[in-house]
């Protein structure tokens, strides 16, 4: 069973002390949370492709405010405008 949290999952097969996880999981949320990371995500299959489908029908789509922090905020829009998914405004706005 994969658990959300890096913790829970480390902890759960009982592998790793608490050191290691704390370290772990303070390295993962100071790096991979970020606009600079978020230049690496893919989209998964179709996405795309749905999301166009449903602008198309006059739908409007709207980014999980989890996305837009701070921290994630711009480098989510930049890729999504990278992989083609329709933006039609700054979801900053």
């Amino acid at each position: 069973m994969i658990r959300y949290l890096l913790a829970d999952h480390s902890q759960s097969g009982g592998r790793y002390g608490r050191a290691f996880v704390k370290q772990a999981n303070d390295f993962w949320l100071a790096h991979f949370f970020t606009n600079e990371y978020c230049a690496f995500d893919q989209p998964n299959p179709g996405r795309r492709f749905i999301c166009s489908s449903c602008g198309a029908q006059g739908l409007r789509l709207f980014i999980s405010p989890a996305a837009i922090t701070p921290r994630m905020g711009e480098g989510t829009e930049e890729n999504l405008k990278r992989n083609r998914f329709p933006v039609n405004q700054s979801m900053r706005d």
